[in-house]
């Protein structure tokens, strides 16, 4: 029997983390919800997840602030992290980078390059 990958989906808007969490579960992938960085930390604690898709613009810890809390921490740093962003700035990427991510999409996301990039890290 295959054990599906675990994903959590970490945003503060609600349709976000339902249509992520829709494509996801379509594709057989397990899913965890958390909708700040705060809760993403708090619901870890106990759980283990092969990939992070983060906003990261929330309110109390934004998705920059968790990925390099993750990153530095040794229980969590082999996790992948992807930021989601509808800010295509160059100074997010670089904060974002400079904090651990593995890789960016940017809001609005293709489902299809999504599920790439979902693919390509959790191998």
């Amino acid at each position: 029997m295959d054990i599906k990958p675990m994903i959590m989906i970490v945003d503060d808007s609600p349709s976000i983390v339902e249509m992520l969490e829709e494509i996801l579960s379509g594709e057989g992938y397990g899913t965890l919800k958390a909708y700040d960085g705060l809760q993403a930390l708090e619901i870890l604690k106990g759980l283990s997840v092969d990939l992070i898709l983060t906003d990261i613009m929330m309110p109390r810890m934004d998705g920059i602030k968790m990925c390099g809390a993750l990153k530095s921490d040794p229980r969590y740093r082999s996790i992948p992290v992807v930021l989601l962003t509808a800010n295509a700035e160059r100074e997010y990427k670089i904060k974002g980078i400079e904090a651990g991510a593995d890789d960016f999409l940017i809001k609005p996301f293709d489902r299809r390059e999504l599920l790439a990039r979902v693919t390509s890290l959790l191998k």
